[in-house]
């Protein structure tokens, strides 16, 4: 069953917890539908396609960490274990 809360649209699974034959409570899995539509695009996707992505998000993430100028750029690659000049290319792609 899909359900929205202002502008967020999501599903939720529920699984009843059981305890000698009556319910006790229960656990829900929420999932929303960006996140659902993310995981099927991706699924879609080879692996060689998945790799660049996570790479491109990891030195974007490493970015925000260090900066984006020279010093920062330099620290990111130390930190990724990559060349300056990889992590320039793989900020083209």
């Amino acid at each position: 069953m899909v359900r929205r809360e202002g502008t967020q649209e999501y599903f939720a699974s529920v699984y009843p917890i059981w305890e000698e034959h009556h319910i006790r409570g229960s656990i829900s899995i929420v999932t929303s539908l960006v996140q659902f539509e993310k995981r099927e695009s991706e699924a879609h996707m080879t692996l060689e396609e998945r790799v660049r992505r996570f790479e491109r998000q990891e030195i974007k993430n490493t970015l925000l960490l260090y900066g984006r100028d020279m010093e920062g750029k330099r620290k990111a690659a130390k930190e990724l274990g990559i060349s300056l000049a990889t992590l320039y290319n793989k900020m083209k792609e």
